[in-house]
């Protein structure tokens, strides 16, 4: 365990690393390059308190000290889905107008959901007023993109009308390169965390010390740390400065090589 934890550090300080690299990257007709950064922020920021819980947590005014699993779960979770977003998005479309319909896709669902959200405040009513003339706007580019014309009449009506934008979890993790056991059981487990689901109740309820409960959250960090791994190498597949900047670290380009090795193996074939 404790060289899973010197190779997440290092893995860490190689995303903010590539992440710095190309930091001020010139927009283009949109917000998407700055909304790849924002993953990637979103990303080190779930890493790096999953990982601060792991080493424990101590609350003297409470005469507390213990390891949160559910936090880390569930804080590991959104690291994946963080990652496979960005990588359904960004990295994974085969020509631009696909990745121009992957992005569109993700925009306008997400402006699709805010619009059903019980805003009270004026600058949140005028957020929304803004967003809601978005939407015909999103809407016209999606019906100009091949892509999209490539749809079957009833998946054009749930993008435009439903916001569906992506596949299901397993899909989208076997597409990134993940092996199925973390991209299907492993992410089944953390959602049981997530949803309060009896599994994780029952491990909570049995995990008396620190490294029983530390126990529950090992797979998780070792799963954290594929995810990390892979991050640095869609980051790099999209921005060429943090490309090159990876290529100056020779070290921590083979480890990166190492862990999606890892994550990709067959769980059975893995030492």
């Amino acid at each position: 365990m404790l060289e899973r934890k010197h190779d997440f550090i290092r893995l860490l300080k190689v995303l903010v690393d590539v992440v710095e690299a190309s930091k001020g990257a010139v927009a283009g007709n949109d917000d998407r390059i700055l909304d790849a950064e924002g993953f990637a922020l979103k990303f080190v920021g779930h890493a790096s308190a999953a990982y601060y819980l792991y080493k424990g947590i101590a609350l003297p005014e409470i005469g507390a000290c213990f390891v949160d699993p559910s936090s880390i779960n569930i804080l590991v979770r959104g690291a994946l889905e963080t990652f496979l977003v960005f990588h359904h998005v960004f990295v994974a479309p085969a020509s631009e107008e696909e990745r121009d319909f992957r992005y569109l896709c993700w925009l306008l669902a997400n402006f699709l959901e805010r619009q059903t959200l019980p805003v009270q405040s004026p600058q949140g009513k005028h957020m929304l007023s803004e967003e809601a003339q978005l939407i015909p706007l999103t809407r016209d580019r999606l019906r100009g993109n091949e892509s999209f014309k490539a749809l079957k009449p009833n998946q054009q009506k749930d993008v435009l009308e439903k916001g569906k934008w992506r596949p299901p979890w397993t899909e989208l993790g076997l597409a990134a390169g993940l092996n199925r056991t973390h991209a299907e059981a492993l992410y089944s487990y953390l959602c049981e965390y997530a949803h309060a689901g009896n599994l994780g109740i029952t491990q909570i309820r049995a995990a008396h010390t620190l490294e029983d409960q530390r126990e529950l959250c090992n797979a998780t960090i070792g799963l954290l740390v594929i995810s990390i791994a892979n991050m640095v190498k869609a980051y790099c597949g999209v921005f060429p400065k943090s490309r090159a900047s990876l290529e100056q670290d020779q070290d921590g380009m083979n480890l990166v090589r190492i862990w999606i090795e890892i994550g990709a193996t067959p769980i059975e074939n893995t030492p």
